[in-house]
């Protein structure tokens, strides 16, 4: 008894034995055209005798033409292969059907694993590689909202006053100047007037916190001045020495008093007052 099978391929015809089979698990390489196929299905048991590769070219020539009412052995053989090869068709088409109604097998074992644990394992690895990402941006993000409260802090505290004590507090411990906002261009002096009396001059000014913050109060410089407008005299005083508040609320005005003696050598003509931070 042979088993032989086909090449769905190419139809080149091989005689298999049951040990190449089974070494195998069923999958052949044809020898003419390269092409692996699984025979499942497609062996067919044959009780005449067959080369390992048959060549029906071959096997033609030896039948006898010029005797055709006598059956030689070559026909037989013929006959009873072309009886073989009309039942292997069939099988043929049913084991294509097969294979086309039927996922394909794979032969790594790995790829046995049920489809959601490596969907579940794939987005555990995912988030994980995420998580230095988030981390990192969310760290970027907290130092940028930092950032904006600090260059905003003067006008958070105009806003909520009661955020006065704790701005002050970390202000002390970053050793900054002050938790109040200094802003040369808000505080301005409105007007100031300069008037002899007896022996002595007075000095009047009125300064005002033009921003919508609190502000420090600033020091202030005082020139006196020739007919030429040299200076005579030039003094600077701080908020402190000026009895003026440490701070200017959003629109305070502030009104100021001085009286200054010079020597009688002096010709004193005019003056300047400036405002400004030491």
């Amino acid at each position: 008894m042979n088993w032989i099978t086909r090449c769905p391929e190419c139809a080149t015809v091989y005689q298999v034995l049951p040990d190449q089979l089974e070494v195998a698990k069923g999958w052949l390489r044809c020898g003419e055209c390269q092409h692996a196929f699984d025979s499942t299905g497609l062996i067919l048991s044959w009780s005449g005798t067959l080369p390992p590769r048959l060549d029906i070219g071959d096997l033609l020539k030896q039948e006898d033409r010029s005797t055709l009412d006598v059956r030689t052995q070559a026909s037989e053989d013929l006959s009873s292969f072309e009886k073989a090869l009309s039942s292997f068709q069939p099988e043929i088409d049913k084991a294509i059907v097969r294979m086309a109604a039927s996922p394909p097998q794979s032969q790594d074992p790995a790829d046995d694993l049920d489809v959601s644990t490596i969907d579940e394992t794939t987005s555990r690895e995912s988030v994980r590689r995420r998580w230095p990402s988030i981390l990192a941006l969310s760290a970027l993000v907290l130092a940028l909202l930092s950032q904006v409260i600090w260059v905003n802090r003067f006008a958070l505290v105009a806003k909520f006053p009661v955020m006065a004590h704790h701005v002050q507090r970390i202000c002390n411990a970053w050793a900054c100047e002050s938790a109040h906002a200094r802003d040369l261009h808000a505080v301005v002096i409105d007007t100031s007037s300069f008037i002899q009396r007896d022996d002595a001059f007075e000095l009047q000014w009125v300064v005002r916190n033009t921003s919508a913050q609190n502000v420090l109060m600033t020091s202030l410089e005082v020139t006196l001045e020739d007919v030429q407008g040299k200076p005579l005299v030039r003094r600077v005083f701080g908020a402190d020495q000026l009895d003026a508040p440490e701070t200017l609320s959003p629109g305070q005005v502030w009104q100021g008093l001085m009286r200054l003696t010079v020597a009688r050598d002096l010709a004193v003509t005019g003056y300047r007052i400036v405002s400004f931070y030491p």
